[in-house]
Protein backbone atom coordinates (compact mmCIF):
# COMPACT_ATOMS: atom_id res chain seq x y z
CA UNK A 1 0.00 0.00 0.00
CA UNK A 2 1.52 3.43 -1.61
CA UNK A 3 -0.22 6.73 -0.22
CA UNK A 4 1.06 9.75 -1.71
CA UNK A 5 -1.77 12.41 -0.30
CA UNK A 6 -3.12 14.32 -3.23
CA UNK A 7 -1.36 11.80 -5.95
CA UNK A 8 -3.61 9.08 -4.97
CA UNK A 9 -2.31 5.19 -3.97
CA UNK A 10 -1.02 2.37 -5.21
CA UNK A 11 -2.85 -0.57 -3.56
CA UNK A 12 -1.56 -4.29 -4.02
CA UNK A 13 -4.32 -6.95 -3.09
CA UNK A 14 -3.44 -10.29 -3.49
CA UNK A 15 -1.74 -10.74 -6.94
CA UNK A 16 -4.09 -7.36 -8.14
CA UNK A 17 -2.72 -3.95 -8.22
CA UNK A 18 -5.07 -0.83 -8.15
CA UNK A 19 -4.26 2.52 -9.09
CA UNK A 20 -6.30 5.00 -6.95
CA UNK A 21 -7.10 9.07 -7.99
CA UNK A 22 -8.00 11.28 -5.50
CA UNK A 23 -9.97 14.29 -5.52
CA UNK A 24 -7.91 17.69 -4.70
CA UNK A 25 -8.93 18.92 -1.35
CA UNK A 26 -7.72 21.77 0.65
CA UNK A 27 -6.39 19.25 3.70
CA UNK A 28 -6.65 20.93 7.43
CA UNK A 29 -5.09 18.44 9.14
CA UNK A 30 -3.28 15.00 7.24
CA UNK A 31 -2.40 13.33 11.51
CA UNK A 32 -4.82 10.38 11.27
CA UNK A 33 -5.30 10.14 7.69
CA UNK A 34 -3.46 6.58 7.16
CA UNK A 35 -5.04 5.33 10.30
CA UNK A 36 -8.86 6.32 8.75
CA UNK A 37 -7.63 4.78 5.07
CA UNK A 38 -7.25 1.43 7.19
CA UNK A 39 -10.15 1.93 9.41
CA UNK A 40 -12.45 2.61 6.26
CA UNK A 41 -10.66 -0.76 4.29
CA UNK A 42 -10.87 -2.95 7.73
CA UNK A 43 -14.77 -1.97 8.14
CA UNK A 44 -15.52 -3.05 3.99
CA UNK A 45 -13.89 -6.37 4.58
CA UNK A 46 -15.80 -6.97 7.76
CA UNK A 47 -19.03 -5.96 5.63
CA UNK A 48 -17.57 -8.61 3.13
CA UNK A 49 -17.60 -5.90 0.46
CA UNK A 50 -14.86 -6.46 -3.10
CA UNK A 51 -11.62 -5.03 -2.54
CA UNK A 52 -12.07 -2.10 -4.75
CA UNK A 53 -15.24 -1.19 -2.45
CA UNK A 54 -13.12 -1.17 -0.07
CA UNK A 55 -10.23 0.61 -0.97
CA UNK A 56 -12.97 3.63 -2.01
CA UNK A 57 -13.86 3.36 1.34
CA UNK A 58 -10.56 3.75 3.25
CA UNK A 59 -9.41 6.41 0.66
CA UNK A 60 -12.32 8.63 1.40
CA UNK A 61 -12.20 7.86 5.35
CA UNK A 62 -8.46 9.38 4.78
CA UNK A 63 -9.33 12.35 2.76
CA UNK A 64 -12.46 13.07 5.40
CA UNK A 65 -10.04 13.03 8.03
CA UNK A 66 -7.66 15.17 6.55
CA UNK A 67 -10.44 17.86 6.11
CA UNK A 68 -11.00 18.75 9.78
CA UNK A 69 -8.66 19.59 12.24
CA UNK A 70 -9.06 17.21 14.69
CA UNK A 71 -7.86 13.60 13.85
CA UNK A 72 -10.08 10.85 13.79
CA UNK A 73 -13.12 12.93 13.40
CA UNK A 74 -15.23 12.26 10.19
CA UNK A 75 -17.53 14.38 9.01
CA UNK A 76 -20.07 11.86 7.52
CA UNK A 77 -22.36 13.99 5.82
CA UNK A 78 -19.67 14.80 3.07
CA UNK A 79 -19.25 10.74 2.50
CA UNK A 80 -21.00 10.24 -0.86
CA UNK A 81 -19.30 13.40 -2.50
CA UNK A 82 -16.13 12.34 -1.94
CA UNK A 83 -16.63 8.57 -2.09
CA UNK A 84 -18.13 9.78 -5.75
CA UNK A 85 -14.78 11.32 -6.67
CA UNK A 86 -11.90 8.36 -5.61
CA UNK A 87 -11.62 6.53 -8.31
CA UNK A 88 -9.70 2.58 -8.52
CA UNK A 89 -8.88 1.14 -11.38
CA UNK A 90 -7.12 -2.56 -11.71
CA UNK A 91 -3.24 -1.91 -12.93
CA UNK A 92 -3.30 -4.81 -15.86
CA UNK A 93 0.19 -3.86 -17.18
CA UNK A 94 3.05 -4.40 -14.72
CA UNK A 95 5.87 -2.51 -16.42
CA UNK A 96 3.24 0.00 -16.51
CA UNK A 97 2.46 0.19 -13.03
CA UNK A 98 6.51 0.18 -11.90
CA UNK A 99 6.78 3.09 -14.15
CA UNK A 100 3.85 4.73 -13.02
CA UNK A 101 4.72 3.87 -8.91
CA UNK A 102 8.28 5.74 -9.92
CA UNK A 103 6.80 8.91 -11.08
CA UNK A 104 4.41 8.89 -8.47
CA UNK A 105 6.71 8.72 -5.74
CA UNK A 106 9.29 11.30 -7.26
CA UNK A 107 6.35 13.52 -7.44
CA UNK A 108 5.22 13.07 -3.90
CA UNK A 109 8.75 13.39 -2.70
CA UNK A 110 9.41 16.47 -5.04
CA UNK A 111 6.23 17.89 -3.13
CA UNK A 112 7.14 16.82 0.53
CA UNK A 113 10.49 18.36 -0.07
CA UNK A 114 9.17 21.81 -1.59
CA UNK A 115 6.97 22.23 1.24
CA UNK A 116 9.48 21.72 3.60
CA UNK A 117 11.89 24.19 1.78
CA UNK A 118 8.94 26.49 1.96
CA UNK A 119 8.44 26.32 5.21
CA UNK A 120 12.10 26.85 6.26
Amino acid sequence: FGIYGASGAIVKQGDVFYRVTVPRIDAVNPIGSGDSVIAGIALSFDRGEAAEEAIKRGMTFGILNALEAAPGKLKLECYEDVISKVEVRKVLNKKRLDIHFYIQYSVYRINKTKKKTEEN
